[in-house]
């Protein structure tokens, strides 16, 4: 570009006293522009070129950060706000079970309810129209596929009850994981996961009695043992602004949280109420670094990741 300019001024110097001093302004700034618009555009295609994976990220606190900071909001405000509270589940549990009918056919229990697809998609319009259109998401024929269908082609209402439920409370575990990625990577570090637990702890009920100072030492168990299970290596090594060494740069996907059973396993403990065996379940599965049937201490051998592998944390401790 740079040639194409200096050829650009040597014709107009040279033509300099055969036209005016204005056109020849004029016309050096026309094709000046044109070769500048030419070579942006060029290089925006080269930028839509690269992967989004590959892209640098924005600055922090240039335009573009603050803007996907924007943007992230916005989409986690609409998400909540087209979330079903528990009155609107049992709002749609209601409606579910006036629809259904009583089984019928070989090897169906007479008095379990079922509901066929004809009365499921009944249920999703009405509930649409009561609840909002966020509804229809939860009704969708992948959903119906799911489960077993008998010979008149209805489905068991109770395990359709169990997943709609389960499918709502990972929608708001989501969001609550997510409040916690402040740059949208969709995954979450030590720090953010600790931090995530801490304001889970701080409304457990079975941990109003724990003194304060043992906190830090539970959240940070329990942060090990889901990195146990889910934690994976960031492209970008963090380092710590204390130490000189880094923070392990690991980190875990929000939806490998969502959808992990030891998440789940955590979420129906830390919603106990109070009771001593409740009260062991939780100290001695989550917030202890003692598991019956483990006699030494120091990192887990391959023996007990194998079994942890296999089963939950609670049945590790049970067996």
């Amino acid at each position: 570009m740079s040639a194409a300019v200096l050829s650009l001024l040597e014709d107009a110097a040279s033509n300099v006293q055969q036209r005016p001093q204005d056109d020849i302004e004029r016309e050096v700034l026309a094709q000046f522009q044109q070769l500048w618009e030419a070579t942006q555009a060029g290089q925006g295609c080269i930028q839509q070129q690269i992967p989004q994976l590959l892209r640098p990220a924005p600055q922090p606190g240039s335009i573009k950060a603050l803007v996907q900071e924007q943007a992230i909001t916005q989409q986690q405000q609409l998400q909540a706000r087209q979330q079903l509270d528990d009155a609107a589940l049992q709002e749609l549990e209601l409606m579910l079970e006036e629809a259904a009918v009583m089984g019928l056919g070989p090897g169906v229990d007479p008095g379990e309810p079922r509901i066929n697809y004809d009365l499921f998609t009944q249920v999703a319009s009405e509930a649409a129209a009561r609840l909002g259109p966020a509804v229809s998401a939860l009704f969708s024929a992948a959903t119906f596929l799911k489960f077993e269908r008998d010979a008149a082609g209805a489905i068991s209402l109770p395990l359709l009850q169990q997943y709609l439920a389960r499918r709502v409370a990972n929608a708001r575990l989501r969001l609550q994981l997510a409040a916690y990625d402040e740059a949208g990577t969709g995954m979450l570090d030590v720090q953010q996961l600790q931090r995530y637990l801490a304001s889970a702890v701080a409304s457990a009920p079975l941990l109003a009695c724990v003194e304060p100072s043992f906190l830090p030492n539970y959240l940070q168990i329990a942060s090990r043992k889901l990195l146990l299970f889910h934690g994976r290596h960031s492209r970008q090594q963090r380092r710590s602004p204390n130490t000189s060494s880094s923070s392990g740069g690991l980190v875990v996907r929000l939806g490998e949280l969502v959808n992990s059973p030891v998440m789940a396993e955590l979420q129906e403990m830390l919603l106990l109420g109070p009771g001593a065996e409740q009260e062991r379940d939780l100290y001695n599965n989550w917030f202890s670094l003692q598991v019956r049937g483990m006699r030494r201490l120091g990192p887990a051998g391959k023996r007990e990741v194998c079994v942890w592998g296999s089963h939950t944390i609670r049945q590790s401790a049970d067996g």
